[in-house]
């Protein structure tokens, strides 16, 4: 049976919430209309699992790095976990922040220069690192979740034809040991698959914090992390949307980076007996 996470500390623990909605003029990108919706939902939602959630708006790549740096040096002991969440424009270098500069962007890409951080793009390791094992002590152990909403490149997804089919979760075990790698404990959900933009609705909001928000409003109390994120995914890539002057249809893929090792619930404590999922169960089996 899968281990679960330690979450009976006095404090369920943080949500970092940063939404980029408006850009300098050397972007060159558009206002993120409907943006402040998923904020807002994203906020409240996590509070309905007990998180004391914070939001920002409207931040350079140095001011969401001093934020990380802020919250990673904080004493997290009495803490379940963290959420860390960032809303934004984004490309396949990694996510923009209200700085970007297209101008020195292009330049970098031609010179063929991976760090793109003067350009006001902050990569994925920018983002984690701060919260990682050697960086974050009180932390370690406990599970570091980061909710992802931008685009990771220019391509649309326009869907392919298939038949139905059904999905199983699997888990694998663990050893128990000493010492934890520096990049255990790390759940990184992205609103799209690299290389494809997300989809948003300027009044409404994004489609992926919205159904985000619905299913761990829902089932969020009664099923663990990988689940949630699970229905999540259906729902996401049941949506399909009109691509603007055209007849094609497109649609989004939310990918996970996991590093956990147990498993997350919300609100259950490590002291309640709790049995995997029946299909879990099953394909744990199979793996015996």
């Amino acid at each position: 049976m899968a281990s679960l996470y330690k979450m009976n500390h006095p404090r369920r623990g943080k949500a970092v919430i940063i939404n980029n909605v408006n850009f300098n003029t050397q972007a060159r990108l558009n206002r993120r209309k409907g943006s402040r919706q998923d904020s807002d939902s994203l906020a409240d939602c996590l509070r309905g699992l007990n998180f004391t959630a914070e939001k920002h708006e409207d931040k350079t790549t140095g001011e969401i790095s001093k934020i990380f740096e802020k919250v990673a040096a904080e004493d997290h002991s009495d803490a379940d976990c963290l959420v860390v969440s960032l809303m934004s424009h984004g490309g396949k270098e990694g996510i923009s922040g209200t700085d970007f500069n297209r101008r020195n962007f292009m330049q970098l890409q031609d010179e063929r220069d991976g760090n793109y951080r003067s350009a006001g793009v902050l990569e994925l390791s920018d983002i984690i690192d701060p919260f990682k094992g050697d960086k974050c002590p009180t932390l370690v152990g406990k599970p570091k979740i980061f909710i992802l909403n931008a685009c990771r490149g220019d391509d649309m997804d326009y869907g392919v034809e298939g038949p139905i089919d059904q999905v199983d979760s699997v888990t694998s075990r663990y050893t128990r040991v000493q010492r934890l790698p520096i990049d255990a404990d790390i759940f990184v959900l992205f609103s799209c698959t690299e290389g494809y933009t997300t989809l948003r609705d300027e009044i409404s909001g994004s489609y992926f914090v919205q159904d985000l928000c619905r299913v761990f409003l829902e089932y969020g109390k009664t099923l663990h992390l990988n689940e949630l994120v699970l229905k999540v995914k259906e729902m996401v890539a049941a949506r399909q949307t009109v691509v603007q002057g055209s007849a094609h249809l497109e649609f989004q893929m939310p990918v996970v980076l996991d590093t956990l090792r147990k498993l997350v619930y919300f609100d259950h404590k490590t002291s309640i007996t709790r049995q995997p999922s029946a299909d879990i169960t099953r394909m744990i089996r199979l793996f015996e």
